[in-house]
């Protein structure tokens, strides 16, 4: 038996239709998004001039591996805490390193890594006598990790980023600067002898392959950020996403909306 309907009645369902259609769909978005993006607040100024605090920044989710020099990361350090840190890649899988009197070096090369104009005025207020420059100085915290290395955030390294699948010779130096790392990987603990033997829980072992890759993070601020200088190297597993493009600016001291940063690129 066929059930004839009036024209209002489907009308009514059409339009029912199209409200669960548009809402599955709303659905479906609000979902991707979620899993997809996160949106990060920059609350310091560790990234200044580059990201400024109020900003707030897309971040990628998907984007969390094979990340290149000069891309701003997400990352979290359980080990530490459960807050959210923004900084630059300096030192990706692979490379070597260095910092030569306040400036990142990498493979050797003199291009330019993170915020050149900041490691240059480091730099300067080193070199300088003024009373304002020597307050500042002693400001600083110098060392930088690991400890033991004689390294400072002056001069650094050369330290070699680990890469996954990397294989290098255990020895004295390679536990001073990789023990942390093997020991977050295996869960053993890494330690060196007298003799130079190195061991691995209860394994002898002569070298190492690494598990993931790690990279080498810092902030622009150079004087004022605490990043891989002093927390070490960061692995891939920490990383939450990559960050893509200014969605809100607020100066946090005015209260202003600062729109000529929307929609922008950090760089």
């Amino acid at each position: 038996m066929k059930i004839k309907l009036s024209r209002s009645w489907k009308k009514a369902l059409d339009i029912a239709y199209w409200v669960i259609m548009t809402a599955v769909c709303c659905g479906l978005v609000y979902f991707w998004l979620a899993i997809s993006f996160i949106s990060a607040h920059i609350p310091t100024g560790s990234m200044k001039p580059t990201l400024q605090p109020g900003d707030y920044l897309l971040v990628c989710k998907w984007q969390r591996t094979d990340l290149k020099r000069g891309s701003f990361v997400l990352f979290v350090m359980p080990e530490r805490d459960s807050n959210f840190y923004m900084k630059r890649v300096v030192g990706a899988p692979g490379d070597t390193l260095e910092i030569r009197n306040f400036r990142y070096v990498a493979n050797g090369s003199d291009s330019t890594i993170g915020h050149l104009e900041n490691q240059l005025e480091l730099r300067r207020m080193f070199s300088s006598d003024s009373p304002a420059d020597t307050f500042m100085r002693s400001h600083i915290y110098m060392p930088a990790r690991p400890a033991g290395m004689g390294w400072t955030i002056r001069d650094f390294g050369p330290l070699v980023v680990p890469r996954a699948g990397m294989t290098m010779a255990a020895d004295t130096l390679f536990v001073r600067l990789y023990a942390d790392v093997v020991e977050r990987e295996t869960g053993r603990a890494l330690a060196a002898d007298s003799l130079n033997r190195v061991t691995l829980g209860d394994s002898a072992i002569t070298d190492y392959t690494f598990r993931q890759n790690h990279y080498f993070l810092a902030g622009d601020n150079v004087g004022d950020s605490r990043d891989s200088r002093y927390l070490g190297l960061i692995p891939e597993e920490w990383i939450v996403g990559k960050g893509w493009f200014f969605w809100n600016s607020t100066d946090p001291h005015t209260g202003r909306f600062r729109w000529n940063r929307i929609g922008r690129m950090p760089r």
